[in-house]
C-alpha cells in the first residue's frame, strides 16, 4: 500500500485533500440543515438577518472566486519561482487558505439569511476541523513541493 502511495503523483494527492475538505463542509451543512429543520430555532430577526447574510453571500462568493482565479494564474510562475513572492498573490497575501475561508464565510451568509443557527455553527466546525486535519497535509505537501520558498511563506502570512 506505501508503494502505492509513493507512485500517486503529487498533484493527485493534493486535489484529493482538498476534495475531501470540501467535503467536509459539504456534510457540515448537510448536519447543520437537518438540525435546522429539527429544533427550528429561529435566532435572527429577517430585516436584519436577510441582508447581513446576502451581503456576506456575494462577498464570500467573490473572495473565494478571487481565490481560485489567483491559484490558476500564479500556478505557472510557482513552477519557476525560487522565492516566497511567488505565493504572495491577491487573497493569498493575508491567509494560506483564501477557499476555505471564502466558504466558511458563504456558509455562515446563508445561516444568516435563512436563520439556520446549526448551519453556521456546522461551518465553523468544519472549517476547524478542515484547518487541523486536511490543510495541514495539504500544506506538508506543498512544503515538500516547494521547500525553501513556501517554508518563507508560511512564516509570514497566516493558515
Amino acid at each position: 500500500m506505501e508503494k502505492e502511495v509513493q507512485n500517486v503523483p503529487e498533484k493527485t494527492i493534493i486535489h484529493s485533500t482538498l476534495a475531501y475538505s470540501y467535503s467536509l463542509y459539504f456534510f457540515g451543512f448537510l448536519i447543520g440543515f437537518v438540525l435546522d429543520d429539527i429544533f427550528m430555532l429561529k435566532p435572527f430577526d429577517e430585516s436584519f438577518g436577510q441582508p447581513l447574510g446576502l451581503f456576506w453571500m456575494i462577498l464570500a462568493s467573490l473572495f473565494i472566486f478571487w481565490a481560485q482565479r489567483t491559484s490558476r494564474v500564479s500556478k505557472k510562475q510557482r513552477l519557476d519561482g525560487n522565492d516566497k513572492q511567488v505565493f504572495l498573490k491577491g487573497p493569498y497575501r493575508a491567509t494560506r487558505i483564501p477557499t476555505h475561508v471564502g466558504l466558511t464565510f458563504l456558509l455562515i451568509g446563508f445561516g444568516i439569511f435563512d436563520n439556520l443557527p446549526f448551519v453556521i455553527l456546522f461551518a465553523v466546525i468544519s472549517f476547524v476541523a478542515t484547518k487541523y486535519t486536511f490543510v495541514k497535509k495539504e500544506e506538508a505537501l506543498l512544503q515538500k513541493k516547494y521547500g525553501e520558498p513556501y517554508t518563507e511563506y508560511k512564516k509570514e502570512v497566516i493558515g
